[in-house]
């Protein structure tokens, strides 16, 4: 046993001896390594805007919390999301935002107003900084699904959903502001690609843009616009980012049409109807204006006639609920009909108005006038007896034997 603890007692002695001519012989100018701990800064690799972005620092080595660590957070830089350069953490401080000191258990509660990527640093006296990359992004994201392209005075549905969910959201506010090019793209589920800032764009089309009103428990808002064009879309509500799209409005594609008799009496009530021309639907509220023919050689262009009939017409009403319109004509003549209403191209037709006929007694010869009849009509019996005589040979006159 004590020639063991000899032989530990020697190798002991000798290592000591050859380590501290290797320390000796480390080359002059070198840095003593550097023995502090490192930071860990744990967060959420996406934060949203408005949300309580939780994040943690631990000792790397260890994994234990860290107390009273600053956390400051950098906007992205250009050059990729490598760490920076520790000669760069004090331009990092002044640059960045602070986000607070780490409790007992090492973490820090902020909330993020601003969307992007953002660098994370914690620091610490006697520990190497630690980094950690997040982005922070609205958590939760507006869409608009809308149609591409509408006509003018067509009612217009639109949908405002949330992005991540598909969940209608009710009481957004939707505006449209009308596009300097009439002719824009139709908008997408992604993200739309506007020229302008978006953030500008949302607060010049609550200024300055047509307020289509706020959607109902099933996400939907419905408007008609009255003018043609191209029109940005804006969604808003509040603890939602704001959600875009575009649509197109077109000049008007629904045409009227009239139903008319060819020809009627004048006097009589002249029944006419007034219709959607692709669907047949009847058309309510359409004013109908006749015009007599007379006067003109050549029937005027379309859009002539619509304006003179208004003008020198006979208004005869407007159409009920099913369409129709129901008038007596004065005057006997070719008359063109025009039926006209907001958000439909005008429709035409034509019917005649024949004069009245009063059927005059025909003269009867007064050599032709009946004289009345006073012999008795004899019986029915009596004149076929006469027939059967005439016809018949007479009976034989002789005597039966």
């Amino acid at each position: 046993m004590k020639r063991l603890l000899i032989l530990i007692t020697i190798l002991l002695v000798t290592l000591t001896a050859f380590a501290v001519p290797v320390a000796a012989a480390a080359p002059e100018g070198d840095d003593p390594p550097d023995n502090r701990h490192e930071l860990a800064v744990r967060a959420p690799r996406v934060i949203g805007i408005g949300e309580n972005a939780e994040i943690t620092v631990v000792d790397r080595d260890t994994g234990r919390p860290v107390n009273r660590a600053g956390v400051w957070a950098v906007a992205f830089r250009q050059g990729g999301n490598e760490p920076l350069p520790i000669a760069d953490v004090a331009s990092a401080q002044e640059d960045g935002i602070s986000l607070g000191w780490t409790d007992h258990d090492g973490k820090v509660i902020h909330v993020f107003e601003k969307g992007g990527a953002s660098l994370l640093i914690a620091f610490k006296d006697g520990h190497l900084p630690g980094f950690a990359w997040t982005y922070v992004q609205s958590a939760k994201q507006l869409y608009i699904r809308t149609p591409q392209s509408a006509a003018v005075g067509e009612p217009v549905t639109m949908g405002i959903f949330e992005r991540n969910t598909g969940t209608p959201v009710a009481g957004a506010g939707v505006w449209a502001l009308l596009a300097d090019e009439p002719t824009i793209a139709p908008s997408s589920r992604d993200t739309v690609a506007i020229n302008t800032e978006t953030d500008d764009l949302a607060d010049t089309a609550m200024k300055r843009g047509i307020f289509l009103g706020r959607t109902n428990n099933e996400g939907r808002v419905t408007h008609t616009f009255e003018k043609a064009g191209g029109y940005y879309l804006v969604a808003v509500k509040d603890g939602y980012a704001p959600g875009y799209g575009k649509i197109r409005i077109v000049p008007t594609t629904r045409q009227l049409y009239i139903r008319a008799p060819q020809s009627a009496i004048i006097g009589e009530p002249v029944t006419m109807g007034v219709f959607e021309w692709n669907t047949g639907t009847p058309v309510a509220g359409a004013g109908v204006w006749a015009l007599l023919t007379d006067g003109f050689t050549v029937a005027p262009d379309r859009e002539d006639l619509a304006d003179i009939a208004m003008k020198r017409g006979i208004f005869l009403g407007r159409t009920d609920e099913k369409g129709l319109v129901t008038h007596k004509f004065e005057k006997a003549g070719g008359y063109y009909l025009l039926a006209i209403k907001d958000g439909y191209a005008p429709g035409f037709g034509k019917i005649t108005i024949r004069p009245s006929i009063t059927p005059k007694p025909i003269p009867v010869p007064q050599s032709s006038v009946l004289e009345p009849v006073t012999s008795r009509p004899q019986p029915l019996v009596e004149t076929v007896k006469r027939m059967v005589t005439r016809w018949l040979p007479a009976p034989d006159s002789r005597p039966n034997p």
